[in-house]
C-alpha cells in the first residue's frame, strides 16, 4: 500500500530564514508533498533538497501584504531605428495591444520553456487579444484584474491602463506583439508586487527584451507565414536563436543580449482593506463599472517663449468607476519642449493684413429685395505664429437693399440677389484666382421656381506677369 505523507511547513518571506517546522508566525503555511513512498520506512529517506525548491518556488511568488492594491502599468516601446537599425521596418513598425493579468501562481500566462496557449499564440502570431482575455476570464477566481490596452501605431509610443491586485492574486504577467513579426513578442513573466516586508512595491520597472513564442519559423521582421512543426518552447531571442546571418537578430557587436525594445512601469497608486479586516466579496465582472476617459487632447504650446519648457495635454473622464471598478488613470500628462535660443532675437509675429473695406457696390438682383456689396483683398500674408488670413469668400459682405416690387405670378419664386462684382486677383502677379457670391433672400414657396444650387464662384485671374 503506498502512502503518501504531507510536512506542514511554513514559509517565512524575510530574507535569510527558511522552513520554520509547524511554528507559524503571522505568514502562510503550505502543505508540501513529499515524493510518492513505497514503504512507510522510506519516509526519512525523503530529500531537502525536494523541500527546499517548492519552498524557494512559493517563496518567490508569495504575499504577505493586506488588502488590496491599485496599479497603474505603462508601456513603453523604444524600438526604433536608432535603438536597433537592422532591419527596421519603418512605418510599418508598431505594437499590438497590451494584454495582461494580476493573477495567482495557480495561472501562469507564459513563461521561457513553456508552451503557448492559443490565446498567447494568437497574440503572438496576429496581435489578436481576444482568445487569450477569454483563457483569463475562464481562469476565474485565478484572475484578479485583465490588462488591455489599446494599439500602439508608432513603435516608440507608450501605453498606460489600471488594475488592481490582492494578497494571493499578486502576479502580473503582460505581453504585446511587435508589429511586423513572425511570433515575436516582448513582455513580463510573474512580476510579485508585494515586497518581502509585507508592504504592496511602490514602483517597478523592467526593460523588456524580444522572445519567440515558438509556433512561427520566421528569422525576419516580414517573413512569410512558417508554422513551427511541431510547435517549440517559448524562448529569448539572441543572436544565437534563429542562426542565420540573414535573420533580423544576429549582433554584430559580438554579444548574445540584444537591446530592450520596450519598458514596463508599475507605479502603486492606492490601497485599500487593512490586516485581519476581511475585505468585502468582490463584485462581478458584469457589475462593475470601469473608469472610462476621453481621447487626449492636442497638446498645448510650450510653456516659455524661450529655452526649456513643458508641453501639456489632458483627457476628462467621461464614465466614473463604481462597483469596485477600475480607478481611472492620469488626466494629464506632460513632455519637455524646446523653443528658439534665447540669446537669439525672437522675430516679431505677422499677422494677416488686410486691405480695407470697399463701398457699397448698388443693389443686384431683379425684383422685391437685392442686395449690396463690398470687399476687401490681402495685402500680406500672416508670418508663423501671426494671425491667419480668413478664406477669400470671407472677404466679401453684403447687405439687403429695396427693389422694385415683383409681379404677382413671381411672389412664390425663390428671391435671390445678382452676383457680387468679382474681387480682386488673389495674387498680386501671375496665375490667381477672384471670386463672387449671391446670397437667398427668400426661399420658394408651393409651385415657385426653385432657388439656384450655385452660391459662390469663382475664375483664373492674371493681374501682371511676374519679374524674373
Amino acid at each position: 500500500m503506498r502512502l503518501f505523507v504531507i510536512f506542514a511547513l511554513c514559509i517565512e518571506i524575510y530574507p535569510g530564514l527558511g522552513v520554520a517546522g509547524r511554528k507559524c508566525l503571522s505568514v502562510k503555511c503550505s502543505s508540501v508533498p513529499t515524493k510518492q513512498l513505497n514503504n512507510p520506512d522510506d519516509i526519512g529517506s525523503v530529500e531537502a533538497s525536494d523541500l527546499l525548491e517548492h519552498d524557494q518556488e512559493n517563496g518567490k511568488y508569495a504575499c504577505c501584504a493586506c488588502g488590496r492594491a491599485t496599479y497603474d502599468i505603462t508601456f513603453i516601446g523604444k524600438w526604433t531605428k536608432a535603438t536597433y537599425p537592422r532591419h527596421f521596418p519603418g512605418p510599418m513598425a508598431r505594437w499590438s495591444p497590451l494584454i495582461g493579468a494580476s493573477h495567482s501562481k495557480d495561472y501562469i500566462v507564459w513563461e521561457y520553456g513553456g508552451m503557448a496557449s492559443p490565446g498567447v499564440t494568437k497574440v503572438s502570431e496576429w496581435g489578436a487579444v481576444d482568445t487569450l482575455e477569454r483563457e483569463m476570464k475562464n481562469q476565474r477566481d485565478n484572475v484578479f484584474s485583465i490588462i488591455k490596452t489599446r494599439m500602439l501605431y508608432k513603435s516608440h509610443d507608450q501605453v498606460s491602463a489600471t488594475f488592481k491586485a490582492d494578497s494571493r492574486r499578486n502576479l502580473v504577467s503582460a505581453l504585446t506583439k511587435m508589429y511586423p513579426s513572425p511570433d515575436w513578442n516582448v513582455g513580463v513573466d510573474r512580476i510579485n508586487l508585494c515586497d518581502r516586508n509585507c508592504t504592496w512595491k511602490k514602483q517597478i520597472v523592467k526593460d523588456l527584451y524580444p522572445w519567440d513564442a515558438g509556433t512561427d519559423d520566421g528569422i525576419t521582421f516580414i517573413s512569410a507565414n512558417r508554422k513551427s512543426e511541431p510547435q517549440q518552447p517559448i524562448r529569448n531571442i539572441t543572436r544565437y536563436t534563429h542562426q542565420h546571418s540573414q535573420g533580423s537578430f544576429p549582433n554584430r557587436e559580438g554579444s548574445d543580449v540584444i537591446r530592450p525594445f520596450g519598458q514596463i512601469k508599475l507605479r502603486l497608486m492606492h490601497t485599500s482593506g487593512a490586516c485581519g479586516i476581511p475585505e468585502p466579496p468582490p463584485y462581478p465582472e458584469h457589475e462593475r463599472i470601469h473608469c472610462e476617459v476621453s481621447r487626449w487632447s492636442s497638446w498645448r504650446p510650450c510653456s516659455v517663449t524661450c529655452g526649456y519648457g513643458v508641453q501639456l495635454r489632458g483627457r476628462a473622464i467621461t464614465k466614473k468607476p463604481m462597483n469596485d471598478g477600475l480607478p481611472c488613470p492620469k488626466l494629464v500628462d506632460s513632455k519637455p519642449c524646446i523653443v528658439r535660443n534665447c540669446s537669439v532675437p525672437a522675430t516679431p509675429k505677422q499677422n494677416c493684413k488686410l486691405s480695407p473695406w470697399s463701398s457699397w457696390s448698388g443693389c443686384r438682383g431683379t425684383c422685391g429685395r437685392g442686395g449690396k456689396f463690398r470687399s476687401r483683398t490681402i495685402l500680406q500674408k500672416a508670418g508663423a505664429g501671426g494671425k491667419p488670413c480668413p478664406d477669400f469668400y470671407s472677404l466679401i459682405r453684403w447687405r439687403r437693399c429695396k427693389l422694385p416690387k415683383c409681379p404677382l405670378e413671381k411672389s412664390n419664386d425663390c428671391i435671390v440677389t445678382g452676383w457680387s462684382p468679382w474681387t480682386s486677383c488673389s495674387k498680386k502677379c501671375n496665375r490667381g484666382r477672384k471670386f463672387r457670391i449671391r446670397k437667398i433672400i427668400k426661399s420658394e414657396k408651393k409651385s415657385g421656381v426653385a432657388c439656384p444650387i450655385k452660391l459662390r464662384d469663382r475664375r483664373k485671374c492674371v493681374a501682371v506677369k511676374c519679374s524674373e
